[in-house]
């Protein structure tokens, strides 16, 4: 709350070293994080761009140089965009740079040092964190020190770098169990486990966890201990560092928290949102919560960002100012719980932008400077981008200094413009010599007032003796409707200028966001004064926070009903694909221009807001085509990591999505706590990638574990029909929810014959189940038939039912096969398949041969497709061409006889 004070308000004198800018800081980040972004963008490998540092560094410095001289000449003019330019050079040099920021001995290397990472890895380290409790054991990061590639006599390799390390406890025996939860932070270990790289869907619009991993958070490999058994402490930790001592207060944050709310009770939520609020700990968080903040556009208040240490640091304020400090006092004590504070949560952009403001601020105000806001944004984002360059890329540190940038630049000078005048006229509505410094409208205003004042007087012999309660009565009414209305324009100018942003990475307009945010932050405020003390308190005397934890359970129920809203209208909080690019620069740049314009040029301002108000409904409905071509016929398999889904676009653009992903390669322990969804976090992106809004049908394929994967398409996409098997267990819950939503519902069953225009979808029977296998397990095989193109998918069935169905569609001129085994394989030819797939084992070309007993002659092509390595495989049919490519570049065939196609 206090970015909308006076810490930050706009404006400010400009600095001296750079007079032609009126922010120089904010500029001087800008021409910096251009820098990064240009070589961010480019194509060419890291070892190839990495020739262009030392040019880089060699034209900064003397860009730099020059812009120092020519201000030393009073050549203003010329001094800015040398000044610019070498900031600009800096920046890409910086990025360039951070991308080699490993050591030799890294494990990012270990490829190159031989190591054979498909087998388990002997490490040796100590742990950086405690061992978290997870839904599946436990987790902590290890720095490594030691590799070991054979047994534990021969000689160790030194090594560096922090693994994330899963251990599977629920598989290991009590005693062995016990002892990897009982790990602390400073503790030496040696243990063998399997190292993987992060997740990544190879299909486009999936979100890179594995880059994230690496460039923010320094995790190129995670770490699986299958048996804590083959975890050993080699030490305890050793004695108190800067980091133990860090942990070691997190900790106690924790184990309070823990005490106050058990995880496994029925308050246990309450402890997992106290954690995310107060360490940024969202590890206990279970994707209801989630679902419902992001729902209600307020998933902001479960990362510590700006408005946690601005509330926090309202709070120690006005504490402080009860308690008699001055003003240097309170100024030295706040800076000092500031950065304590910024170490012991985690380490983000939003934290740590939201902390390096008010440190500057605070530190202008000791130096007697004035103190500009924009100037602090820049500072901050500069401080930040030198440290760690790839978080210009990141989420978090573009929505906060989006938010910060629209705090300053709109909301302020929106508010005070406004409301801040009538704030004004409330004030001293007793002394009418203030009334010749106001304008007309605010003196009339308090004359309006001062009647209503005397005719209460009047009414009441009370209030006649006592004025003073009659004034009150009369200035706190307008005085909550102004505070109420400032909170309502607040999260209005926020939600719509952030539209962008949430529309291009999280894909969701929220409309409700508008209203509830405004319930919203006051709770929260209320929520930190409570949980502070409490937890404290939960520390030092237990016993003694038991009252005070039921107050604070009352402040959370309040705010889960404002999280929960019951009965949100679905137009109030829907999902959106991305903009073209025209639409994001038009979006952005009439944004800026109304807040350069703003309270300067009444015209400019009016027709900037009118261009924005454009643009933000162009984002917010949405009215793009799809990117779906006509006469074509497009089959697409998923890289799903083991599940299944298959996109198909007809001829007449019509769209079928058939299954949901499954249960996927997901974190084990996100999969436990219901956070790895499928439909939501490798379907949906996909279809989003395409700027696809709706889906004529969807096929419900063996249901199995993902339910919620239907679940998330029902709720991110507008489905016309919704087909099903009779015999699929744990298929109500999703026809429940397609009956809520409108969906037409269709039982299919083998044998059945359905059209869709004019292409036909025929139900085959699949093989019979194997003995004791459940009902409705059996995978669904369905072939689709436009022109004389075929394609059959076959879910996850066996070779031999797959065999069985190709036989029956020879004849087609083009046949395309789709399993649900992340693996296609393609072959041209009349009368034989033209794509057919396998298991995952990614079996050699004659071992594929064999199986769907195919000729030499009949493969033109052998190359194998798969989904896990070319990540998601196409097969486009239109008119007499036949293309084939896969997700990453070097998948491509062009079937085309006698021509050559240009990929898409």
């Amino acid at each position: 709350m206090t970015e909308v004070g006076s810490t930050l308000e706009a404006g400010g004198t400009p600095e001296d070293w750079l007079p032609r800018l009126p922010s120089p800081a904010l500029f001087l980040a800008l021409a910096f994080a251009l820098g990064e972004g240009i070589i961010g963008e480019g194509t060419a490998s890291p070892h190839e761009r990495f020739r262009l540092v030392p040019a880089l560094i060699v034209a900064g410095a003397l860009s730099l140089l020059a812009g120092a001289i020519l201000l030393r000449l009073e050549r203003d003019r010329l001094a800015v965009p040398a000044t610019l330019t070498g900031l600009i050079l800096a920046g890409a040099a910086a990025a360039l740079l951070f991308a080699f920021r490993f050591p030799p001995d890294h494990v990012s290397h270990l490829k190159s040092w031989g190591v054979d990472v498909g087998r388990p890895v002997s490490l040796e380290g100590s742990l950086e964190t405690d061992c978290i409790l997870t839904p599946t054991g436990c987790e902590f990061d290890l720095e490594v020190t030691a590799l070991r590639l054979g047994s534990r006599e021969l000689q160790t390799h030194p090594a560096s770098g922090r693994i994330r390390v899963q251990v599977a406890a629920a598989r290991a025996t009590a005693s062995s169990a016990g002892t990897a939860l009982e790990l602390r932070s400073g503790d030496r270990v040696q243990a063998m486990m399997r190292l993987h790289r992060p997740h990544v869907a190879l299909n486009p619009g999936s979100f890179d966890f594995r880059e994230r991993a690496a460039n923010i958070d320094d995790l190129y490999w995670e770490g699986t201990v299958e048996d804590p058994a083959q975890l050993h402490r080699l030490s305890n930790g050793r004695a108190p560092a800067a980091g133990r001592v860090i942990e070691s207060v997190r900790a106690r944050l924790r184990r309070a928290i823990d005490l106050l709310y058990p995880p496994w009770s029925a308050e246990g939520r309450d402890g997992a949102v106290l954690k995310a609020i107060l360490l940024g700990d969202r590890t206990a968080l279970d994707s209801a919560t989630i679902d419902h903040f992001r729902v209600t556009g307020l998933y902001h208040l479960l990362v510590i960002a700006g408005l946690h240490v601005g509330l926090i640091a309202a709070l120690v304020l006005g504490l402080l100012r009860l308690l008699g400090f001055r003003r240097r006092w309170r100024s030295s004590i706040l800076l000092t719980i500031l950065l304590a504070y910024a170490l012991v949560v985690e380490q983000r952009a939003p934290t740590l932008r939201a902390t390096l403001m008010l440190v500057i601020f605070i530190l202008a105000q000791f130096l007697d400077r004035d103190h500009s806001a924009l100037n602090s944004v820049g500072l901050a984002a500069l401080v930040l981008l030198l440290t760690r360059p790839a978080w210009l890329f990141e989420s978090g540190f573009q929505l906060s200094f989006a938010a910060a940038l629209l705090i300053i630049c709109l909301a302020a000078p929106i508010l005070r413009i406004s409301l801040q005048p009538y704030r004004n006229a409330l004030l001293h509505l007793e002394d009418v010599e203030r009334d010749t410094a106001l304008t007309p409208r605010q003196a009339q205003f308090r004359l309006d007032l001062r009647m209503l004042v005397s005719v209460l007087q009047r009414s009441s012999a009370l209030l006649n003796r006592h004025p003073a309660i009659a004034g009150r009565l009369v200035v706190w009414p307008p005085r909550l409707a102004l505070w109420a209305a400032g909170m309502v324009m607040f999260s209005a100018i926020l939600q719509v200028g952030l539209l962008l942003p949430m529309v291009e990475q999280f894909h969701r307009v929220t409309l409700a966001g508008v209203g509830l945010n405004a319930l919203a932050l006051p709770l929260m405020g209320v929520l930190l004064a409570l949980a502070i003390p409490t937890v404290l308190l939960a520390i030092a005397a237990p016993s003694a926070a038991a009252w005070p934890a039921k107050l604070l359970t009352v402040a959370f129920h309040a705010l889960f009903a404002v999280a929960e809203w019951p009965h949100l209208p679905t137009w109030l909080s829907y999902r959106v694909p991305p903009p073209p690019t025209w639409v994001a620069v038009g979006f952005a740049v009439s944004l800026v221009a109304l807040a350069v314009s703003l309270g300067r040029h009444s015209l400019a301002s009016g027709a900037s807001l009118l261009a924005f108000a454009i643009f933000a409904l162009t984002l917010a409905f949405a009215p793009f085509a799809p990117a779906v071509q006509s006469g074509a016929f497009e089959v697409t398999a998923l890289d799903c990591g083991g599940g299944e889904a298959a996109f198909l676009a007809l001829p007449d653009r019509s769209t079928v999505l058939i299954g949901a992903g499954g249960t996927g390669r997901g974190r084990p322990e996100f999969t436990a706590a219901k956070r790895w969804d499928p439909g939501e976090n490798i379907v949906s992106p996909y279809l989003w990638s395409r700027r696809i809004k709706s889906l004529d049908v969807v096929v419900v394929t063996s249901v199995g574990g993902n339910v919620d994967g239907f679940l998330s398409i029902l709720a991110n996409f507008r489905v016309g029909e919704l087909w099903f098997r009779d015999s699929d267990a744990g298929v109500a819950s999703i026809l429940e929810e397609a009956g809520r939503r409108g969906v037409r519902i269709r039982a299919i069953s083998p044998g059945d014959i359905l059209r869709l225009g004019a292409t036909v979808f025929e139900i085959l029977a699949p093989s019979a189940p194997a003995p004791g296998a459940a009902v409705g397990a059996t995978p669904l095989i369905i072939r689709v038939t436009t022109g004389d193109a075929t394609a059959l998918v076959a879910g996850s069935a066996s070779i031999h039912a797959q065999q069985r169905i190709l036989e029956s569609s020879r004849g087609a001129r083009t046949l395309i096969l789709a399993n649900g085994h992340q693996t296609l394989v393609w072959a041209l030819g009349r009368n034989v398949p033209s794509a057919a797939g396998i298991p995952v084992a990614n079996r050699p070309e004659a071992g594929v041969r064999e199986d769907y007993n195919l000729t030499e002659s009949s493969l033109l092509d052998s190359r194998l497709f798969a989904t896990d390595r070319d990540g998601a495989i196409t097969v486009e049919i239109k008119g007499r061409a036949v293309r084939i490519w896969g997700f990453r570049e070097s998948a491509f065939r062009d079937l085309t006889d006698g021509a050559a196609a240009a990929k898409p």
